[in-house]
């Protein structure tokens, strides 16, 4: 059993857990606790500066560490800045819970440093909201 502690008004906690457990299950990761940080455009440039050396904004930093076999996974995100650079036709809801996933990816040991990766990676984002929608009670076409 995991726990999810979250400061993202825009995504409610029962369908963090619905999308975690899709992802624990494909992936065969026992998550234990996850933790997730909507920042400010600042302070993501902040952490992805001195994180990773890189001083521009992100739309996505993970941190996991394993405890026995376990995994405590730290996702921080920029929902202003993923407003910022949203694309036409692109659902910002959506968009937050893909960056959720991309956080779990990364989690469960995949990497975006290559098109390749990055190929993969969205790919199972793309199958992984697929099947949230499918079993979702909740429809999120228009940001509902």
């Amino acid at each position: 059993m995991f726990s999810i502690n979250s400061n993202c008004k825009y995504l409610k906690v029962g369908d963090l857990n619905e999308i975690t457990e899709i992802c624990s299950n494909l992936f065969n990761v026992k998550f234990r606790k996850i933790s997730l940080y909507d920042l400010s455009i600042d302070k993501i440039t902040e952490l992805n500066s001195s994180s990773l050396l890189h001083n521009y904004p992100t739309d996505v930093i993970t941190f996991s560490y394993t405890i026995k076999k376990f995994k405590d996974v730290e996702i921080y995100f920029s929902s202003e800045y993923l407003k910022s650079d949203l694309k036409e036709g692109e659902n910002f809801k959506t968009e937050l819970y893909r960056l959720y996933i991309h956080g779990l990816l990364h989690a469960a040991g995949f990497n975006d440093h290559t098109f390749e990766e990055k190929e993969k990676m969205t790919s199972f984002e793309n199958l992984i909201l697929k099947k949230f929608f499918n079993v979702s009670r909740e429809t999120l076409k228009n940001g509902t």
